[in-house]
């Protein structure tokens, strides 16, 4: 048995040391991936949020009143589309849409995201004959 002791070294912390550098870069990398897909998962929700809010503004664009979420559109409004309404009220069409799609989007964002902003989003909302298009940022 002194012959086993003997012939064995020292190396009392050595494993322990070891395994103090392996764990803390197994956590860094594990935190690293992780911070990684927090980022992606925000540009995923970011762009999900801006097709979506567009779409639906752009189902109900020709009736100002509508509601974004449900879409409800009450009769007295479906009754007074005419059908030149884009040379008349065309302007203020396209400042409904853009008030309806900051206010769904917004508030959107706050319920999907587990991050707080920092800045406010920003829209930038285009209407190009009758297509809507939404960037977030």
């Amino acid at each position: 048995m002194k012959w086993i002791k003997n012939g064995i070294k020292n190396e009392n912390g050595e494993v322990m040391l070891e395994a103090l550098i392996v764990y803390s870069v197994t956590i860094f990398l594990l935190f690293f991936i992780l911070a990684i897909f927090s980022v992606l998962f925000q540009r995923w929700n970011i762009q999900t949020i801006a097709n979506e809010s567009a779409t639906r503004v752009a189902q109900t664009y020709k009736l100002m009143d509508s509601d974004v979420v449900s879409g409800y559109v009450s009769k007295a409004e479906v009754a007074e589309v005419r059908e030149y309404r884009y040379i008349w009220k065309n302007s203020e069409l396209q400042n409904s849409s853009k008030t309806k799609i900051e206010d769904y989007a917004s508030k959107r964002l706050k319920k999907t995201t587990f991050t707080k902003n920092v800045t406010e989003p920003q829209f930038d909302i285009k209407v190009v004959s009758n297509i809507i298009c939404c960037f977030i940022w």
